[in-house]
């Protein structure tokens, strides 16, 4: 993959000093969570739960979003736009946007099942070169240890840019609340990668019970004398909607526990586990996972 020669964090440098107003006019559509669309393609790569999107897809009960929340998602959208108009002031006066918030056709490179809305498409007015632009809003605790595209947002990007049949994308952070500005990484086409995750796809769809939860994970320290045992509750687990209303989350950890992360609960010594007294209930899950791991 040849690197490309365009700055778009320049190029928004340069409309956010040169802009005089700021307009946003985007309406806010209906997501049909019955559907399958390109960003469900991290759950085929182990970044997200297969059994999030499957409880999704057949329309289980899950939490409302806070205010809060959907404050956040509105910021996301008004932050994306304003890139889009940034860059229009910014870009170099070889590429132009070319489409933006357009929805997958029918007749692109993938399957037509799965329904996908890509950001922008960027044109190069010289050489014909097209861009796919995929634009992130991240915390900004979050994005100053981002330091590669996240592999989620890549495969997102990866599922565009193969069903327009486009070589080269450009995944776009912005740090949401503002004082680390933002930062692109380039992302190459993956046709393999895509097709199998499409396939994946579908084949979670046409399950009648649904796949395995993620588990959580075990820690092992190693010490002197004995090995000391830990465990980590998912990340997935406690940002997922469905939590508490129609599923109870990894390895069905009572929620007493949920807070446990890190903290020592036993120990191994001459292979034979020792529960800490107030863990004792959760020796059938560690002696399940330490058999899994062996």
């Amino acid at each position: 993959m040849s690197k490309l020669n365009l700055d778009l964090v320049k190029a928004f440098e340069i409309g956010l000093r040169k802009e005089t107003s700021i307009t946003i006019d985007r309406q806010i559509t209906g997501w049909d969570e019955s559907a399958l669309h390109v960003s469900d393609l991290p759950y085929t790569t182990g970044g997200l739960c297969p059994h999030q999107l499957w409880l999704r897809l057949k329309g289980y009960k899950k939490k409302e979003d806070t205010c809060g929340e959907l404050l956040m998602y509105r910021n996301g959208h008004i932050q994306e736009e304003r890139a889009k108009e940034l860059w229009k002031i910014g870009l170099p006066k070889e590429w132009e946007i070319y489409a933006e918030n357009i929805a997958l056709s029918p007749e692109s490179n993938i399957p037509s099942w799965i329904n996908g809305e890509y950001d922008v498409l960027l044109r190069n007015k010289k050489t014909e070169e097209h861009v796919i632009v995929d634009v992130k809003t991240v915390r900004g605790g979050k994005f100053r240890y981002l330091k590669e595209a996240d592999p989620k947002n890549e495969i997102q990007l990866q599922g565009y840019m193969e069903a327009l049949g486009v070589d080269n994308g450009i995944l776009f952070y912005i740090d949401r609340e503002g004082q680390n500005f933002c930062k692109q990484f380039q992302v190459e086409r993956n046709t393999r990668a895509v097709m199998e995750g499409c396939d994946k796809l579908y084949f979670f769809s046409q399950l009648k019970e649904p796949p395995e939860k993620v588990e959580l994970c075990v820690k092992i320290k190693e010490n002197k004398k004995f090995e000391s045992i830990s465990l980590d509750y998912p990340w997935q687990c406690q940002w997922c909607k469905y939590l508490d209303i129609s599923c109870d989350g990894a390895n069905s950890l009572p929620k007493k526990y949920r807070n446990i992360n890190s903290k020592v609960i036993a120990h191994l010594k001459d292979s034979v586990l020792e529960m800490g007294e107030e863990y004792l209930e959760l020796q059938p899950i560690v002696e399940k996972l330490l058999k899994e791991r062996r």
